[in-house]
């Protein structure tokens, strides 16, 4: 009797590390697909309507306008960080001001 006690319990506790690996994936997945659909809704429909020339071309005055919008309306919880890129790689925008201006090179794709 105590050997098959044993064996359940064993049985049990396996089963629960299996079913706490596939519930700590698929959240993983679901909070990644959350944080994409979030991303594209605000580009699409807060920091694209906000986007002036002014802003690509370094205009001080378009910047803060930009970046009044962003925290007014993006940056909040869950979004800790806004940056817009130029297609060279520059970033034209960033709520971390000292980000504004550099390069990085993107990868392929």
């Amino acid at each position: 009797m105590l050997w098959f006690a044993g064996a359940s319990l064993l049985a049990m506790i396996a089963l629960g590390f299996t079913a706490t690996a596939i519930l700590r994936r698929q959240a993983r997945g679901e909070a990644i697909r959350d944080a994409k659909e979030i991303t594209r809704l605000a580009g699409e429909g807060i920091a694209q309507p906000a986007l002036r020339e002014g802003l690509l071309a370094g205009d001080e005055a378009a910047e803060a306008r930009f970046d009044r919008v962003m925290r007014a309306r993006v940056l909040k919880d869950p979004v800790v960080r806004v940056k817009i890129w130029g297609l060279d790689g520059r970033i034209v925008y960033s709520d971390e001001r000292a980000l504004v201006g550099r390069h990085f090179e993107f990868e392929p794709g």
